[in-house]
């Protein structure tokens, strides 16, 4: 359908046209010239054919705009070509990324990210994945040298205390935002696994083509989570930088919890928690002499639990261990509040933690009560294990220098820059042809990261490496600031190493015991 300009003008005017010396025959048929007059008068995508202007092309996500103009957002049904602010989504790589416009020459190719943003370790998380676009921007940009940005949402609300449909509504918007409306072919995020199975179920029902790469939500209910568009889909959207709590969980039961006693497991009742719990209690009570077997007592708590109800449920049963799964080291710290105040917490019971509670700034806080610390001082944990090596050694100086953050002071800033890398390697396999792909084209660019030529992720390997996965032989092996990330096509998983920790006199830091590596 093509469109006069004299209807545009006619329709822009006839509100005016009952005004004083106001007269609709003051206005002269004006043909257009150019694509410019037709975007002016009827929108971005409305084109000059033999003097009339066409309709503007319809999208219904953002998706749509890349395809047919190679950027832009999808607001109303109509592309867009500056980016819309969104107040849930305030942070953004480069700063000045929404002031620019979406398409045409200097455009970015835009990511999305997604974590409580009002919370010490999802602002760590996001400098480390905004650190990885700074940097492969500093190194030549993706295809055809085109700058990367990228949107972070908050899902978490103030303080990160938003629970349950509040949570999942905030996680919703920013899912239908980053994927929706701006259409972004990959995501940094969800942290916590429970808000990624919000995000994927989103996606899946609103049909997104977007990838969702976690660096954190390690989960095992996530492996059988429904992640493909279509059954037929060779590769799933749902990827993840970090290892499955399975090898958690069995590292628990046979190398750091002795058998043969009753262990109580206070565990956060979420995705998390109830992985990790079912993990651990069915390896726990099938090891060990079958004469003497161990046994398992569930204590889920959430948000509303009364922690001094809890401690005493625990104090209780008299267990031989307790077991903390949480999240939230300032959960932890809560319970062991009330745990020190009854017998199960005077010093002869042992306790033990998972990769949640390793938050220094919280569970190593000088300030805590005595027998919380005495507690702690005693206690032994595992997490995924502290990377180490000249390719973390290069990240850690880097994030310091851009962010002035330790990359020690929190569990899985390696895995958010390795998430960053790993997406813009994606979209570089993806984008090779140009602008008509989505995140089932990264998702199968992901797929060919663990085979080939070796590339540390990193500045320095970031255009040799962009050159092979993007132009020949298109596949490349990936190895991470978090180690070696040996994809599973099939899962999207990268199975790594466990540690098991332990805390250094006088709470002065996490000590490595061991690590225990997955098996092949």
């Amino acid at each position: 359908m093509r469109i006069h300009l004299l209807f545009a003008a006619l329709t822009a005017l006839a509100a005016f046209a009952a005004a004083p010396g106001c007269s609709l025959s003051n206005i002269a048929q004006d043909d257009c010239s150019s694509n410019a007059d037709c975007e002016a008068a009827f929108g971005f995508g409305s084109t000059c054919v033999e003097g009339y202007c066409s309709n503007p092309k319809s999208c219904s996500t953002g998706h749509d705009c890349r395809r047919m103009f190679g950027g832009g957002a999808c607001v109303d049904g109509g592309c867009m070509t500056t980016l819309p602010k969104d107040m849930a989504c305030p942070i953004v790589e480069p700063p000045d990324l929404l002031e620019k416009s979406a398409v045409g020459e200097g455009s970015h190719v835009i990511m999305g990210g997604i974590m409580p943003l009002d919370a010490d370790v999802g602002q760590a998380r996001s400098k480390a994945v905004r650190l990885a676009v700074r940097e492969i921007n500093r190194s030549g940009g993706t295809v055809d040298g085109r700058p990367l940005g990228i949107i972070f949402c908050d899902n978490g609300g103030p303080g990160n205390t938003a629970e349950g449909d509040e949570r999942k509504a905030l996680s919703e918007h920013a899912m239908d935002y980053l994927a929706g409306s701006l259409g972004v072919p990959a995501l940094v995020g969800p942290l916590q696994s429970s808000d990624a199975l919000t995000v994927i179920s989103r996606g899946l029902f609103k049909r997104y083509p977007t990838v969702i790469i976690s660096p954190s939500a390690t989960s095992p209910a996530l492996t059988k989570q429904p992640d493909r568009l279509n059954p037929i889909d060779p590769h799933g959207l749902l990827w993840r930088t970090c290892p499955n709590d399975e090898l958690q969980g069995n590292v628990l039961a046979t190398n750091v919890i002795p058998q043969a006693q009753k262990v109580a497991v206070i565990y956060v009742q979420d995705a998390y928690g109830e992985g990790l719990f079912t993990v651990f209690k069915q390896k726990y009570e099938a090891g060990g002499d079958p004469a003497m077997p161990g046994s398992v007592v569930s204590f889920p708590f959430d948000a509303l639990t009364d922690r001094a109800a809890l401690a005493q449920a625990v104090d209780a049963e008299a267990p031989g261990a307790v077991l903390i799964i949480a999240v939230q080291a300032a959960d932890s710290v809560g319970i062991l509040t009330e745990l020190a105040k009854l017998p199960v917490g005077a010093g002869v019971v042992k306790f033990y933690f998972t990769d949640g509670s390793k938050n220094d700034a919280v569970l190593l806080d000088p300030a805590l009560p005595s027998g919380v610390r005495a507690i702690i001082q005693q206690a032994r944990g595992t997490a995924p294990a502290r990377p180490s090596g000249l390719n973390y050694e290069l990240f850690k100086t880097n994030l310091d220098k851009d962010f002035m953050i330790s990359a020690d002071s929190y569990a899985f800033l390696a895995q958010s820059y390795d998430a960053g890398f790993v997406a813009a390697y994606g979209i570089a396999y993806a984008s090779r042809a140009g602008n008509d792909y989505d995140g089932l084209d990264v998702a199968e660019g992901l797929a060919s990261l663990s085979e080939g030529t070796s590339f540390n992720i990193g500045p320095t390997d970031w255009p040799a490496g962009k050159s092979e996965i993007s132009a020949g032989p298109l596949k490349i092996n990936v190895v991470g600031t978090s180690g070696e990330l040996d994809f599973n096509a099939s899962t999207g998983e990268a199975p790594g190493p466990i540690e098991i920790w332990s805390v250094g006199p006088d709470l002065a830091g996490f000590v490595t015991d061991s690590v225990e590596l997955p098996s092949n």
